[in-house]
């Protein structure tokens, strides 16, 4: 039986030395922009609610390493969740998304990204850049091809490309790791 909790309370913001908040089968529609107020937050259970977008001021919580945001209806992901600069885990299962911000690939700390069951036809080449991801689940996707870049995911130990991603191609070619520019000699 779901909760009956059908918006964010207000009054958690009070809780400055929150590290962990859970409200997993509720029936939240949205989430207040004052989540930003939990500085001290590692972890963040949303899923089975019914939000549909996220704050920005989501972004502003520096010490988040877990969030979990699986069935809800999340369409879209801002491009801001780039800053949230701690984050090892992220679950979207079952969200509806079709497309991800190019953003994604500054969760340089990233460890596992759970994108199954939605709607995603194709990946932004910047996932190359999640150098540390583990675990990328794809499942029940729209996948048509992978690209490149994914190649530079050394560190990935699972990857998950059942149900409907039949047609989903490998990239011919692999890149290698991310280069920068060579320097300007010194005089």
């Amino acid at each position: 039986m779901m909760n009956q909790l059908l918006a964010f309370p207000e009054e958690i913001e009070d809780f400055k030395q929150l590290q962990e908040l859970l409200l997993y089968g509720n029936q939240i529609q949205s989430l207040t922009p004052n989540i930003n107020k939990l500085t001290r937050l590692r972890i963040l259970g949303l899923s089975g609610n019914s939000i549909s977008r996220l704050p920005v001021e989501i972004s502003e919580l520096s010490r988040l390493q877990t969030l979990a945001l699986s069935a809800n209806q999340v369409k879209e992901l801002p491009p801001e969740i780039g800053n949230l600069s701690s984050l090892i885990e992220l679950r979207l299962n079952g969200n509806g998304l079709a497309v991800l911000p190019p953003e994604i690939g500054q969760l340089s700390k990233l460890h596992r990204l759970q994108l199954r069951r939605n709607r995603i036809s194709v990946l932004p080449s910047e996932i190359g850049f999640l150098l540390d991801l583990e675990s990328l689940d794809l499942r029940g996707n729209e996948l048509r091809s992978l690209p490149p870049t994914i190649g530079r995911l050394t560190q990935l130990t699972r990857l998950d490309l059942r149900e409907r991603n039949s047609d989903c191609a490998f990239p011919s070619e692999q890149p290698g790791p991310p280069t920068l520019a060579p320097a300007e000699p010194l005089n």
